[in-house]
């Protein structure tokens, strides 16, 4: 199994760190040969990887992709390639022969530990909670505390889940259906994503983005419609939830304006 050895081991990653899994389909046949950081942009991944190292331009928390520049956020970042071969046939096809090879994915997360995992692509992250693989899942992670919770809003899904001792984010694979606008409107659910695992310290955020939010300006109409289809709930109801949400969440300024509530640190 191609595995982390092209990603150059450090302490930041060497356990409890943040591991990237990613298909057999999206990497460079070649192993690159030379060790780099994750998101060292002098070493070819080849366009998935890079596509992704690209979205934390747009979430606000940017990575360092320069040789010599990297700090303790870069260095916490290590990949792993699942399944070894890509598996026939497409989409949830493709499912059940992923979940079969259940135990290369969980040596990898025996050996790392990582506090942080992150699946480009849906269909992988289904193949671990699949009743095949949950329980050698377990056995490395801790007990599932959740069954996942969807975290985008449009046709294109992605979800964050917990376990005992792992916190998993399951993303589209990087392709041309990833717009940006779609990788944009992720970026409060992933920053708190990686907040929560304490990671708020090394992270860099994007002065400009972090002052952005003083500005935003909220649709009440379009809002209450992203309720009311991500909970699949009625416009009323939908409505109500986000009426319960003043004062904590958004508030109006003078002009009757509603603006996301600015939150102490």
């Amino acid at each position: 199994m191609k595995t982390t050895a092209d990603v150059l081991v450090t302490e930041e990653n060497r356990t409890g760190g943040i591991l990237v899994v990613t298909g057999a389909e999206t990497v460079p046949a070649n192993p690159v040969t030379r060790l780099a950081f994750f998101s060292d942009a002098a070493c070819d991944r080849g366009p998935v990887i890079r596509r992704f190292v690209e979205w934390f331009n747009l979430w606000g928390m940017p990575l360092i992709e320069t040789r010599g520049k990297e700090g303790a956020f870069e260095r916490a970042f290590t990949m792993t390639v699942w399944p070894a071969v890509k598996p026939k046939g497409h989409g949830p096809q493709t499912v059940p022969e992923t979940a079969r090879e259940i135990a290369a994915l969980t040596e990898v997360l025996n050996e790392r530990k990582p506090r942080l995992i992150i699946f480009l692509s849906c269909y992988l992250w289904q193949a671990v909670n699949t009743e095949a693989a949950l329980p050698l899942v377990e056995k490395s992670l801790g007990r599932r505390l959740d069954a996942g919770r969807r975290i985008s809003s449009t046709r294109l899904a992605a979800y964050e889940q917990h376990f005992e001792r792992a916190r998993i984010l399951a993303l589209p694979l990087p392709s041309k259906n990833t717009t940006d606008a779609f990788v944009t409107a992720l970026a409060q659910p992933v920053q708190r994503f990686f907040k929560a695992a304490g990671l708020a310290s090394v992270m860099k955020t994007d002065a400009d983005a972090e002052r952005a939010a003083e500005f935003l300006v909220l649709d009440r109409e379009a809002s209450i419609q992203c309720i009311r289809a991500g909970l699949h709930i009625s416009v009323e109801k939908a409505a109500a939830l986000f009426e319960s949400l003043a004062g904590d969440v958004w508030e109006k300024d003078a002009a009757g304006r509603l603006l996301l509530k600015r939150r102490s640190q």
